[in-house]
């Protein structure tokens, strides 16, 4: 079990706090009764709305990050929202991500990893929700 986190700023203000990826460890941490979640990796963002992971068709495990703005909460300008978002190949035996691609968006907010089935063959589509 894994858990994705998007924090649009950091506890100083800054839009560029990372999404961290953690994975339940059921033995338990630091004394803790039953299991508990280990961070495993951080990956770049800016100002991250929303975080999706899965596997796409003939692909290996992805993390998708929905940038929404980069600017100070409450006085950000238009062209703060032109942020590209991400698209990271994750290995999480290695602990190890590489960015495979940016995707230009303005004021990304939510994210939808989904399959869609013809009738002769299936696809994965990644849905991206604008709010700019």
């Amino acid at each position: 079990l894994r858990l994705a986190t998007a924090q649009r700023t950091t506890r100083d203000g800054t839009s560029r706090a990372p999404v961290r990826v953690y994975r339940y460890d059921a033995g338990g941490c630091g004394g803790a009764a039953g299991g508990c979640f280990v961070e495993e990796m951080a990956l770049p963002a800016v100002g991250a709305s929303h975080v999706v992971a899965g596997v796409p068709r003939g692909g290996g495990d992805v993390v998708i990050v929905a940038n929404f703005v980069e600017g100070t909460p409450g006085s950000e300008l238009a062209h703060q929202y032109e942020r590209d978002s991400y698209v990271y190949a994750v290995d999480y035996a290695a602990g190890s991500s590489t960015l495979l691609q940016s995707i230009p968006t303005m004021g990304a907010r939510a994210l939808a990893l989904f399959d869609h089935c013809g009738a002769s063959s299936c696809s994965t589509f990644l849905a991206v929700a604008i709010q700019r």
